[in-house]
């Protein structure tokens, strides 16, 4: 009994290895420490996070697209309003891909991040993103995704 339970506890600490190996992967991928939540837009990914740092908001995101076919070709982060604990973000962003059905190869390519600083008087607690993503197919058509996201401060 004893010799079955080494395989199967060896078996285990190597799952728990493997999940661990995936939970820093997440780590790497997400924006910098502060509040962040994610957003689907069309398909690409957004993890988008606001943190506040020696008087200035900052806006950090990570863009991920679901293979090499998809290109983010500009991100543009301004703010739209600020008003006592809260602040209104918008993060304009254009990208290219293919026409629906086109076959790519399934290999992840690298996210797209950045942060904006923005200077603001006090920590706003309330801190609205809007994104909007406006995605140019091959065959010249347009595609327009929008997200809205709410981080709390805390």
């Amino acid at each position: 009994m004893a010799r079955a339970i080494v395989p199967l506890v060896a078996l285990l600490a190597l799952i728990a290895l493997v999940i661990s190996s995936f939970a820093s992967l997440g780590t790497i991928l997400s924006p910098k420490p502060g509040a962040s939540t994610t957003c689907r837009l069309g398909p690409l990914r957004a993890n988008i996070g606001a943190s506040y740092y020696d008087d200035s908001l900052v806006v950090s995101y990570v863009i991920q697209p679901p293979n090499p076919c998809y290109k983010v070709e500009s991100v543009i982060v301004h703010q739209t309003g600020l008003s006592g604990n809260e602040a209104d973000i918008t993060l304009m962003m254009r990208a290219t891909g293919p026409v629906p059905g086109k076959m790519c190869v399934q290999v992840l390519p690298p996210p797209v991040t950045g942060e904006a600083h923005i200077n603001v008087l006090g920590k706003p607690l309330l801190v609205r993103i809007n994104m909007e993503l406006t995605l140019v197919l091959d065959n010249g058509s347009v595609e327009h995704y929008s997200c809205t996201a709410l981080i709390k401060n805390s």
